[in-house]
């Protein structure tokens, strides 16, 4: 793994897009992961609800106070460590080192150091960087649409894998965008002002392919130098995004139970105007 984001980068002059890195996920995650911390670190003020709302999805389907938790693609670890505020023990792991940096950080801050493990890995191997022959978890946590990067069988192996690591009516919850909702409020573009230090800026351009449900996305970061924008970094995103039916389908191909589906972490139900689907699956 390489240490934080790398200062070089090779530029197609046709497109402006970064073409060094072999897959997105790569130069987003791994050579430009500090960037894409400072990205991340837009949403810890949502934390608090959202953990709420898993707390009450786990009073509701009986995952025990103090359970493990293995959290998928945990990022900076923002509700990793609310968990673990809450009693849980909980394992996170990522494929960015940046981001898991900044989640070991935080659990020091917090004072949850003992109650976190936190792994840079991976999830498509996740066999190998969790073992199946250690004390299995009470609840598995997929955030913030962290599958579709790949295709739809690499989502059903790591689901299928994240099965082997539960226990029995082990719980499942996937938070993913709602295709619908996109479909209905697409938008082509987007900005979004990042805060700390350096200033910057993020451009998204957004096309939804309607006939693979995959959004083609060209995110292009800028510093802020004066009243001037200088670029940083463009990564094109090509990642997958389901309707209800099409998620659920994949969730018990990977050997789970379909339960409920929420909107939002106030728990309302599902509808085309939530952007959100939180849905909920039981070890068999």
């Amino acid at each position: 793994m390489m240490r934080g984001a790398s200062d070089a980068s090779i530029i197609s002059p046709a497109t402006g897009v970064d073409v060094m890195a072999e897959h997105w996920t790569d130069s987003m995650f791994i050579r430009h992961g500090d960037i894409f911390v400072r990205f991340l670190e837009q949403s810890l003020p949502k934390t608090e609800a959202e953990v709420a709302g898993l707390l009450r999805i786990f009073s509701e389907f009986g995952v025990e106070e103090g359970a493990r938790v293995l959290d998928l693609c945990c990022g900076i670890g923002r509700h990793s460590v609310a968990l673990a505020q809450r009693g849980f023990q909980v394992t996170g792991i990522d494929l960015s080192e940046a981001s898991i940096r900044r989640a070991e950080a935080m659990a020091k801050e917090k004072g949850v150091e003992s109650r976190t493990g936190f792994l840079v890995g991976d999830i498509r191997g996740l066999l190998g960087h969790v073992s199946p022959k250690g004390r299995k978890f009470g609840a598995v946590i997929n955030m913030f649409t962290s599958l579709g990067y790949w295709d739809d069988a690499t989502d059903a192996s790591i689901l299928r894998q994240a099965s082997q690591l539960a226990e029995n009516g082990c719980l499942l919850v996937v938070d993913m965008a709602n295709k619908d909702y996109l479909v209905r409020h697409f938008q082509p573009f987007g900005m979004l002002a990042l805060q700390g230090e350096p200033q910057l800026v993020l451009i998204e351009e957004r096309q939804l392919n309607l006939e693979t449900s995959r959004m083609n996305n060209k995110w292009t970061f800028y510093r802020k130098e004066g009243k001037d924008l200088k670029h940083t970094v463009t990564v094109l995103l090509d990642h997958r995004v389901y309707s209800l039916h099409e998620l659920v389908s994949l969730i018990r191909s990977a050997g789970w139970d379909y339960l409920k589906v929420y909107g939002d972490f106030s728990l309302n139900p599902l509808t085309f105007d939530t952007s959100r689907m939180i849905a909920i699956a039981r070890s068999r």
